[in-house]
C-alpha cells in the first residue's frame, strides 16, 4: 500500500511526482548513448537532477550504477556541477544494500566492471 511502480521514461520528466515525497530514486544501468551526437539523448542532466532533488525528501538518496566508464564519469561531472548532493562512490557490496539487478548479475558473471554511486540530498 505504500509503494507504486510505473514503467516510464524519465526523459519525459517527473513533474507529476510531489515535492519531498520520495525516499530513494534508482537510475541503474541506463542506455549509454555513447556517440557524441547522441549525448543530448542522455536523461541524466541538470534538469533531471533538479527534478530528482525536488522529489526527494531531505536526506533521501539517488542510486546510480553503470558498466560504461564514460557514463560513470558523466554522472560524476553532472553531480559535481549540481552541488546539492553528497556523493559517495561505492567500493564494496556491503555499502550497497539493494537487490542485484539482472544487468548487475550479468556483469558479475562475465567479469564486466561496473561503478555505483549513492548521492544523498543535502
Amino acid at each position: 500500500p505504500n509503494c507504486g511502480i510505473l514503467r516510464y521514461s524519465v526523459a519525459n520528466g517527473i513533474h507529476f511526482i510531489d515535492s519531498n515525497s520520495i525516499d530513494k530514486v534508482f537510475y541503474l544501468f541506463p542506455d549509454p548513448w555513447p556517440k557524441t551526437k547522441h549525448h543530448k539523448r542522455r536523461a541524466f542532466n541538470q534538469s533531471f537532477l533538479e527534478e530528482v532533488y525536488r522529489v526527494l525528501k531531505p536526506g533521501a538518496e539517488l542510486y546510480l550504477a553503470t558498466d560504461v566508464e564514460v557514463v560513470h564519469i558523466h554522472h560524476l561531472e553532472e553531480l559535481e556541477i549540481f552541488t546539492k548532493f553528497n556523493i559517495h562512490l561505492v567500493e564494496n557490496d556491503s555499502e550497497w544494500q539493494l537487490p542485484i539487478t539482472n544487468k548487475e548479475r550479468f556483469c558479475r558473471e562475465v567479469g564486466i566492471h561496473f561503478d555505483r554511486i549513492i548521492a544523498k540530498k543535502v
